[in-house]
């Protein structure tokens, strides 16, 4: 669910890539549990980052409620 970037608003698209169509980007994030971390490369493909995405990207998780996972008691953060 994208409720947090809608909210900001933050663009996204989704469709499939390939790997050669890392080399174009100039971050890649990945979110889980865990929180929303920067990837660093994918393969032997180097990605710069972006900082201040990265903060939005942050912005956005906050914007929402944890919940809890199906089958626990309560909500982790």
């Amino acid at each position: 669910r994208r409720i947090g970037l809608d909210v900001m608003p933050i663009p996204t698209r989704h469709h499939p890539l390939a790997l050669g169509d890392v080399a174009g980007f100039r971050a890649a994030f990945a979110c889980n549990a865990a929180g929303i971390q920067s990837v660093r490369g994918v393969d032997d493909i180097g990605l710069r980052g972006d900082p201040e995405l990265l903060e939005r990207l942050h912005e956005a998780l906050d914007t929402q409620p944890w919940q809890p996972l199906p089958g626990t008691a309560t909500a982790a953060g």
